[in-house]
């Protein structure tokens, strides 16, 4: 399904709620997994947010399939980034 513009305008509302209440393993699955959708942006927020949040241990409990989903969805950010600096 793909994302209407209410995902952009409430980056900054989820970003303060997952800074107030974590994230879970559970939401955090269920983000990373839409890396291969048309709402991949869900996954490249969410794996941001880890990134910056979650030690390698909390990462390692994804467990391996969604470990690849963060690392995929990583890798789309970095692309980005590359792409914003060209």
């Amino acid at each position: 399904m793909p994302l209407d513009e209410n995902f952009l305008r409430s980056a900054a509302a989820r970003k303060a709620r997952r800074g107030r209440h974590g994230v879970t393993l559970g939401s955090a699955r269920r983000a990373l997994a839409r890396v291969d959708s048309t709402g991949f942006p869900v996954a490249t927020e969410m794996a941001e947010w880890i990134s910056q949040h979650w030690p390698a241990q909390r990462i390692a409990m994804l467990g391996r399939e969604h470990v690849e989903y963060y690392r995929r969805a990583l890798m789309l950010v970095m692309i980005e980034r590359d792409r914003d600096l060209s």
